[in-house]
């Protein structure tokens, strides 16, 4: 199951500032459709030396989802099996 979203922390606010507001938009348009589609973008700007970086962490957040999903749907079934 994929999410719907993209994960999109705080701390890079702090983390990417030398990045100019053109720059930092450029990179999180390509997050999010790194995160649509797993191909991630060939940026030209300074935004290039952080993407690998997001698109690592994007990949760790959606393995967590996932995770969790399954979790969550193994502990459904044996409720659903306790009670029949």
């Amino acid at each position: 199951m994929m999410r719907n979203y993209t994960a999109l922390p705080h701390e890079y606010l702090e983390e990417m500032q030398e990045l100019s507001d053109a720059e930092y938009g450029r990179l999180v348009r390509a997050l999010q459709k790194y995160s649509m589609s797993g191909e991630m973008e060939k940026l030209c700007g300074n935004e290039r030396f952080y993407i690998r970086r997001v698109c690592n962490r994007e990949d760790r957040y959606q393995s967590e989802f996932e995770e969790s999903v399954k979790k969550k749907s193994s502990g459904g079934k044996k409720g659903a099996e306790k009670r029949w």
